[in-house]
């Protein structure tokens, strides 16, 4: 009996934890190559974004270029300008990503963004980074959002 009611808690919560693997996202100026990228909770493209609502993404890349830093950043762009979204955690190292981050290797990483402070819902592009030396970009991509408040 308990291992029955483990099993529909396991069950309830993979429903409740909607993921998506993004098909539409274009890449922004990364040296690295992004295999694969899922977005939780998010159950279509564009994904929909609320606020203080926290998302989870992973993602698998290549990397393109050796990096002694990676620092995960996002944001979304919001009346002609780019807000940012809260990331957790700003060190990438340590989250999927062994630094230093070492050409061709390839990494699994996950982090978490939090949307704030948007005054409208609207259909827009969300930006997500990872930043490593000189400011150049370890991997970038665009993704279609619904912001909602």
């Amino acid at each position: 009996m308990i291992a029955f009611v483990k099993v529909q808690l396991v069950l309830l919560s993979c429903v409740l934890c909607t993921g998506i693997y993004l098909k539409h996202f274009t890449d922004c100026g990364g040296h690295g190559t992004i295999h694969s990228i899922l977005l939780e909770p998010c159950d279509s493209e564009p994904c929909h974004i609320f606020e203080d609502t926290t998302y989870h993404g992973t993602v698998n890349f290549t990397a393109g270029f050796n990096s002694q830093t990676a620092l995960n950043k996002a944001t979304a762009e919001i009346a002609n300008a780019w807000g940012p979204f809260h990331v957790t955690p700003e060190d990438a190292c340590g989250h999927g990503i062994i630094c230093p981050v070492v050409k061709g290797e390839t990494y699994t990483y996950t982090a978490d963004a939090v949307p704030k402070n948007f005054n409208s819902s609207i259909r827009t592009v969300a930006k997500w980074m990872v930043v490593g030396d000189n400011n150049e970009y370890l991997i970038c991509w665009d993704f279609p959002v619904f912001l909602n408040v």
